[in-house]
């Protein structure tokens, strides 16, 4: 079970970052230039605790691994890689890991860079994913949740218990999940550390941070 305690919504520029190789976004490449917890970072095969996002090269849609061997040969060059030993504040907000999974190094490990998640917005050449473009509709109720969240299990029960329809979403295991969530965010004005805990419901249109039971019913009754 993978525990992102530092929230990077990353998988929103995964394929951008993919289709457009040469961004100019920002990136950190020198050992030096990493942020101390990262200085050790290490990615090899027998590493625990990793989860890797890549476009599927046959047809374009974003896939999540826990298994680097999973990973196909078309797109090892540029893989986003998520780590449950880092922390909050580990690695910036705006920052992702993209890991060159080709060829270890003389250590065994696969090198890796610090580039902007924002990578390749705007540039024309990206294609959004589905995950990223769509946004759910002002009539849906979405749980935004992790399996180990107790309250994420306390919004689903008092939901259900009122017989209100609604979709669950894993921000952990559905790195699409994590970027919707991230682009509601923005729309709605909310800095991106807000958006760092679960759950966050989306109720006809209006996120709503934490299970706040009088807010949710006063959403629904509108």
């Amino acid at each position: 079970m993978f525990r992102f305690v530092t929230i990077w919504g990353m998988a929103l520029a995964i394929l951008s970052f993919a289709c457009n190789r040469d961004s100019s976004g920002e990136s950190v490449q020198s050992a030096d230039e990493l942020p101390r917890a990262l200085q050790r970072f290490r990615i090899t095969e027998d590493a625990e605790g990793l989860l890797f996002s890549f476009a599927d090269p046959a047809t374009g849609q974003l896939r999540t691994s826990q298994s680097m061997a999973e990973v196909p040969d078309g797109v090892r060059s540029n893989v986003v890689v998520f780590s449950r030993s880092l922390r909050k504040g580990d690695l910036p907000a705006s920052l992702m890991i993209v890991a060159d999974l080709t060829a270890p190094g003389e250590d065994g490990a696969y090198p890796f860079r610090l580039v902007s998640r924002y990578a390749g917005e705007g540039s024309g050449k990206a294609k959004p994913t589905k995950a990223s473009a769509a946004a759910p509709g002002t009539s849906r109720v979405v749980v935004y949740k992790t399996d180990w969240c107790p309250h994420c299990r306390t919004a689903a029960n008092w939901l259900k218990a009122r017989q209100i329809p609604f979709v669950e979403k894993d921000v952990e295991r559905d790195p699409g999940a994590r970027a919707e969530l991230l682009s509601q965010g923005r729309r709605q004005g909310l800095p991106e550390h807000l958006l760092s805990s679960v759950p966050i419901l989306y109720v006809r249109g209006t996120l709503v941070l934490g299970f706040d039971e009088a807010k949710v019913r006063s959403l629904l009754e509108r």
